[in-house]
């Protein structure tokens, strides 16, 4: 946890489990019979189809003609490839593909025109190739995979979330330059020795998450010396009132502070692990702020 106003708290890591999502995929399971068995249901008329969980090594083929899709989650599978015919869902703008086994970007994504959200978290890819990817694309989620190099960035030009986040990157290429509209760049806990400069250099980045690499480490091990004093506080010594916000990492809440009187801001973590790095190299950060 941490506080404001002064105070800084020792963080709980609070673990998270979906238990609906980890147990059923019934919801899930009767999209995919709809797919399977196309005359219940005309597959023009579907808008979103969620098929995780399902043990899918590949694409049904009817899923290809559903044309008029705008958002399509296959999360959860076993999923190395993507049949060219998925280039018919010309409307489809979200696509979650997380969880499954790709070693590349699918080039088939090229011809997608009007996908502009794509979720490749969690696969097996080693080099991210932007050329497999529609220039319209506007935020593009690649966490948690081996990536050590990405080529043709800059061709990305409506791009403004990147998230590279628990890979193997030591360095930036300079063309993330020409990513004009740029806002949000994740690079936490990857290997990068000297800090990247140059995502400074699209004009309108403002959000930066780099901890948990190398350079931070040693910025916090130089820094330790004039860390805040620290305090542990009892979990049942706060009351806790209204969310403040939530995001990647966990969520913060108003509390008060039962033995001080004082009011406070509790972050509560998910996960150990998330987009913008680890709880344990955030709470390593505050310690210096």
């Amino acid at each position: 946890m941490e506080a404001r106003r002064g105070y800084h708290m020792e963080i709980v890591g609070v673990k998270h489990h979906d238990k609906k999502q980890r147990k059923g995929g019934d919801e899930q399971r009767q999209q995919l019979n709809i797919l399977l068995s196309p005359k219940q249901a005309s597959l023009t008329q579907l808008t979103s189809v969620d098929i995780r969980f399902q043990n899918l090594s590949e694409v049904p083929k009817s899923l290809c003609e559903c044309i008029n899709l705008t958002k399509l989650d296959m999360g959860n599978n076993r999923l190395n490839k993507l049949p060219k015919d998925l280039a018919k869902l010309e409307n489809l703008k979200i696509l979650f593909l997380t969880l499954n086994e790709f070693e590349v970007i699918p080039p088939i994504l090229k011809s997608m025109k009007r996908l502009t959200m794509l979720s490749l978290k969690k696969n097996k890819i080693i080099k991210a190739e932007c050329e497999n990817l529609p220039v319209q694309i506007e935020w593009l989620i690649m966490t948690e995979n081996k990536i050590s190099d990405i080529t043709n960035i800059g061709r990305l030009t409506s791009l403004r979330k990147c998230m590279f986040s628990h890979n193997r990157l030591s360095e930036i290429p300079n063309e993330i330059k020409h990513c004009k509209k740029l806002e949000m760049l994740r690079l936490a806990d990857n290997q990068f020795e000297n800090f990247p400069k140059n995502v400074f250099l699209p004009p309108r980045i403002s959000w930066l998450a780099i901890s948990g690499n190398p350079c931070t480490k040693q910025f916090v091990a130089a820094d330790k010396k004039q860390a805040s004093t620290m305090v542990n506080v009892d979990y049942g010594d706060l009351e806790f009132a209204e969310n403040l916000g939530s995001g990647s990492g966990g969520n913060v809440r108003v509390a008060t502070w039962r033995s001080k009187k004082q009011r406070v801001a509790v972050k509560e973590y998910k996960e150990t692990s998330f987009s913008d790095g680890t709880a344990k190299d955030e709470w390593t950060i505050n310690q210096i702020l």
